[in-house]
């Protein structure tokens, strides 16, 4: 080949060369000097774009998204934004187009439920079950009403009835108050629904006359001991039965009491150098029973 020939093949090279160059992005710097990238990224789109295309399609707002991670990546046909947030208990993970902001792939997925979500769940749970509490407290009737209710119930008035008096109770899960009172000869016990004032149950009885008995009994006791012996004759009958003259006995005494069911006297004295005890029936004046012993 001549020199004209070699030549014209050099300049050829070059623009070939440089040809390629402003395709890829390359600048020739020249002899000895390697090519470097041009700036070709002042065409991406920004992180914050990225950020917002992603928020966008997932309908998510600014304040609602936390987590946030952007990075650019460069895939084999396309440079794009890799966007990742969480928000909502979902887990998001986009690739945006880094020179236009489409969408190129999109993921959602739910998020585990960790230990302080579900601390959070619970503690607020409790706040809402004292707020509920609260709120029933407020309205219950109160227990004046429920005295109220119960008086009109037994269509008496408070000046009527004695001990009057109300109490908030819980019997069954539910909340009532328990009303008691006496009127004449009976005595009343309601339960009311502390919320509702509903009447749940109601009770009427007859009080007993503890006075009556009392006098009955007296009445009976005192009819008894008319038929007993007495304490002269149950002495008298411990003497004779120990041998023992008035005049020489001391430190005599009887006292009538029980023992299982019958009356009987119990007497007590001493002679000599002895020391007497009797039981004797108190209606028959048969001696029971006698302990003679030496007294020291």
């Amino acid at each position: 080949m001549t020199r004209l020939g070699n030549k014209m093949k050099r300049i050829t090279g070059v623009a070939t060369a440089a040809a390629a160059a402003s395709v890829i992005g390359l600048t020739t710097l020249g002899a000895g000097a390697a090519p470097v990238m041009a700036a070709t990224t002042t065409n991406y789109i920004t992180q914050t774009k990225a950020k917002t295309a992603a928020l966008n399609h997932a309908k998510v707002n600014t304040t609602q998204a936390y987590d946030v991670d952007i990075d650019l990546e460069r895939g084999r046909s396309q440079t794009y934004y890799d966007v990742e947030f969480k928000a909502n208990g979902y887990e998001y993970d986009y690739q945006i187009n880094a020179t236009n902001a489409t969408v190129i792939k999109s993921y959602k997925k739910a998020l585990k439920t960790t230990k302080t979500n579900t601390t959070t769940t619970a503690k607020s749970n409790t706040n809402k079950n004292n707020t509920a509490n609260k709120t029933t407290k407020v309205s219950y009737i109160g227990t004046q009403k429920a005295q109220s209710i119960a008086l009109s119930h037994a269509k008496l008035t408070a000046a009527k009835v004695t001990g009057l008096k109300a109490e908030l109770d819980r019997e069954n899960g539910v909340y009532i108050y328990d009303v008691d009172f006496k009127s004449g000869n009976y005595e009343y016990d309601y339960d009311i629904n502390a919320t509702t004032g509903k009447i749940i149950k109601s009770q009427k009885k007859a009080i007993r006359k503890a006075t009556n008995t009392n006098r009955r009994t007296t009445t009976a006791t005192q009819t008894v001991r008319t038929s007993y012996i007495g304490i002269a004759k149950a002495k008298s009958i411990a003497l004779n039965h120990a041998k023992v003259s008035a005049s020489k006995a001391r430190g005599v005494k009887a006292e009538l009491d029980r023992e299982r069911g019958i009356y009987v006297y119990e007497v007590e004295f001493k002679s000599g150098r002895f020391e007497y005890d009797y039981t004797i029936n108190a209606a028959t004046g048969k001696v029971i029973s006698f302990d003679r012993e030496y007294d020291d």
